[in-house]
């Protein structure tokens, strides 16, 4: 049996690759949870190299964790 947080994670684990897009992402999890995710899978991102990853999502805190290279926000 995961928490939500470690469901959310190994989701991703097993799902991490180019050409992905990932929906509502983090809207299930606590926010502190969400940031040090999306540290963690920015540096893993980097270091395999991954591109054309889209995560869509209702929140902008984790922003300045994930650092996106494009950020289309519609509130603007």
């Amino acid at each position: 049996m995961l928490s939500i947080g470690e469901g959310f994670r190994a989701d991703i684990a097993l799902n991490i690759n180019s050409y992905t897009i990932f929906d509502e992402f983090t809207s299930t999890i606590d926010r502190n949870v969400a940031k040090s995710t999306c540290k963690g899978l920015h540096d893993y991102i980097i270091k395999h190299n991954l591109h054309n990853i889209i995560f869509s999502s209702c929140h902008k805190d984790f922003l300045s964790f994930l650092q996106p290279d494009i950020i289309i926000d519609l509130d603007d």
